[in-house]
């Protein structure tokens, strides 16, 4: 989830530095892998696109902090980051494919990068707009997923399908429900040696989300000038 954000603000790397271990699977199911996921895939991202759901669990963006994300086709995305620094709360909102991220969350996605910033009082409570690839970023499975029968398991006792990403020191795998819906209900990451564990569920729950006043909005170039680098 977050690691969507430092995707659109710098650039997120893929990759692992675990091995498949679906290769350990039988013959059929290696064949059914090479031309499911996409499949599969596609039903899980279409899913979700039109569910409202809850996600939380750990990231490896921000390693010790906890990050909960809700998801309404209607009225949005609200993402919420918390307790790796004190009380600070560092969030985001996606409405229309509009992303608007706080300025702490934003700022300790840059630093993550290497590039340190300050942000002036003035904008402590502010939120940087941007335009993106669509609010489904957030949470949407890789078009490169591959399916890994070999990681398959259980999640609150409903059997799933697992798909994988990889790619230089990252992993990503996705466990999507085996019948009914396709959802995903749990997500697993490793990154640089960091890892995470997020779990989906509250499908079709009503959420309220309400994206920051307009006068709380700036734009990325009034943001590139006032914090001190």
């Amino acid at each position: 989830m977050v690691a969507a954000l430092v995707v659109g603000v710098s650039a997120c790397g893929g990759g692992s530095e675990e091995e498949d271990d679906s290769k350990s699977s039988s013959g059929s199911e290696e064949k059914q892998a090479d031309k499911g996921p996409s499949v599969l895939v596609k039903k899980a991202n279409k899913a979700m696109a039109e569910t409202s759901f809850r996600a939380s669990g750990s990231t490896t963006a921000f390693p010790g902090a906890r990050q909960v994300m809700r998801w309404d086709p209607e009225q949005g995305m609200h993402m919420k980051v918390e307790g790796d620094e004190g009380d600070e709360v560092r969030e985001a909102y996606c409405k229309e494919g509009t992303s608007y991220i706080s300025t702490s969350l934003l700022a300790a996605s840059v630093s993550k990068q290497g590039q340190k910033v300050t942000i002036p009082d003035e904008l402590g409570s502010s939120f940087v707009e941007q335009q993106g690839q669509g609010c489904e970023m957030y949470f949407k499975v890789p078009d490169s997923a591959k399916r890994a029968p070999g990681k398959d398991t259980t999640v609150d006792g409903e059997k799933t399908k697992a798909v994988t990403v990889k790619g230089g020191k990252s992993a990503d795998v996705y466990r999507i429900a085996a019948s009914g819906q396709a959802r995903v209900l749990q997500m697993e990451s490793k990154r640089n040696g960091q890892s995470s564990k997020s779990t989906y569920e509250g499908f079709g729950e009503s959420y309220d989300i309400t994206l920051p006043p307009e006068d709380q909005r700036i734009s990325m170039e009034e943001f590139q000038k006032q914090v001190k680098q």
